[in-house]
């Protein structure tokens, strides 16, 4: 089994942008975890409660829609220039939207970010500086898809 790839792409301007590969083109990221990817979002169904009547009345739509949901990625930060590839993985990521998907899942997501970014405190393991920083984002579709 080959190793896993993080892939993310700007998405939504005039023309597609280039995919990046998270761990390459990023010297010095590595993805620790990520949590919610699987999460589908609430039903969104119309209710009526009317005094008179037990019960409530429902409308569901035709075609079924879901709430947006958060997606929590933790990533270190390794070596001498850890904090410029930070600047720089936050400055790809700020104000877009981006496509996410990896090799391991095979799922995909349309997200932005959606909450600020506090780098950790500077670690070390080894001679190896690293600090830790989770990105949290909006799944806009509330939803994953199949990545083929």
């Amino acid at each position: 089994m080959s190793d896993p790839v993080f892939y993310m792409q700007e998405i939504g301007k005039p023309t597609t942008q280039p995919v990046k590969n998270l761990e390459a083109d990023f010297p010095g990221m590595k993805y620790v975890s990520c949590k919610g990817l699987s999460t589908k979002g609430k039903p969104r169904i119309y209710s009526e409660v009317f005094p008179e009547s037990n019960g409530s009345n429902y409308y569901i739509p035709d075609t079924p829609t879901v709430d947006t949901t958060d997606i929590e990625f933790v990533f270190a930060f390794i070596g001498v220039n850890r904090r410029d590839t930070f600047d720089n993985f936050y400055n790809y990521v700020l104000g877009k939207k981006i496509l996410y998907w990896d090799t391991i899942r095979k799922r995909q997501a349309e997200i932005i970010l959606s909450d600020k970014v506090e780098p950790s405190s500077d670690y070390l393991h080894g001679n190896s500086p690293y600090i830790l920083a989770t990105f949290k984002f909006t799944n806009i579709n509330g939803l994953t898809t199949i990545k083929n």
